[in-house]
């Protein structure tokens, strides 16, 4: 009987252990196609001047704007980009880094000068909905330091 009783516990051990690591599994796909959408819509919305189709495949039925200088909304979000691809016909940016967690994608980017200087560098934040659908958005940001202007040796990338 103890022996039944043994292999019952450890059967049902195993069964958890199993579960616990598809659960786990499951969170690891989920933050990686989080992720993979979040780059992609940034690198289709500014380097492939495609704010419209990345809007279209990747944000959720609502779209909320924490940055004070764009309003909300998916159409704002739009012509926020269109009225900077008139100014700035070559923007361009390169994604560094990119970090997902829970509902959260983090990327840190280097948005480039087309007129040759150091560009910007910028954190933003973007929170999933459980479709993967991009539906808000944070960032800060700050100019990249001029050579003479830098007091340590350490890179903003």
């Amino acid at each position: 009987m103890k022996r039944i009783v043994v292999v019952i516990v450890l059967t049902l051990l195993a069964v958890g252990a199993m579960a616990a690591a598809d659960r786990l599994d499951a969170e690891k796909a989920r933050l990686e196609s989080n992720r993979q959408a979040v780059i992609t819509f940034y690198t289709m919305s500014v380097n492939d001047h495609d704010p419209e189709g990345a809007v279209k495949k990747y944000v959720g039925a609502e779209y909320r704007q924490h940055n004070p200088f764009v309003r909300d909304g998916k159409e704002a979000f739009i012509a926020f980009f269109k009225d900077r691809f008139q100014r700035v016909p070559k923007a361009r940016m390169e994604i560094k880094r990119v970090a997902a967690e829970g509902d959260f994608v983090v990327v840190h980017v280097h948005h480039l000068d087309p007129a040759g200087g150091k560009g910007r560098a910028t954190m933003d934040w973007f929170r999933l909905d459980p479709d993967g659908k991009i539906v808000e958005h944070w960032d800060v940001g700050q100019m990249v330091p001029q050579d003479n202007e830098v007091k340590n040796q350490n890179t903003m990338f």
